[in-house]
């Protein structure tokens, strides 16, 4: 899948009305881009009621993102190594372009 078809799929789950012009997506008047932008992944993980966790195991440390009611998304794992918060957003996205499926 690709990082717009992600956008496009987290935006709808979240009910945000995004538009797409010369290629960036627009909330309003403002880009969105929670695959870029920490506010914006961290927004969209609080308006979807996402719970985001490290873990490691034998392939090594990843970040997980988990709804947290019936019908949430399973367990989205995202593997790093030096760069955690573009791992957390892409974990966001990716969980929340699930739950609109």
């Amino acid at each position: 899948m690709t990082d717009r078809e992600l956008l496009e799929r987290a935006a709808r789950a979240a009910s945000l009305d995004v538009e797409w012009t010369a290629g960036e997506p627009f909330l309003g008047e403002q880009i969105w881009n929670p695959l870029e932008d920490d506010a914006d992944a961290f927004r969209l993980m609080a308006k979807l009621n996402l719970n985001l966790g490290f873990e490691l195991d034998d392939e090594g440390l990843y970040v997980h993102v988990l709804g947290i009611w019936d019908g949430g998304p399973d367990e989205v794992r995202e593997y790093f190594e030096r760069d955690a918060t573009s791992a957390m957003r892409r974990a966001i996205v990716r969980a929340a372009a699930e739950m609109a499926e």
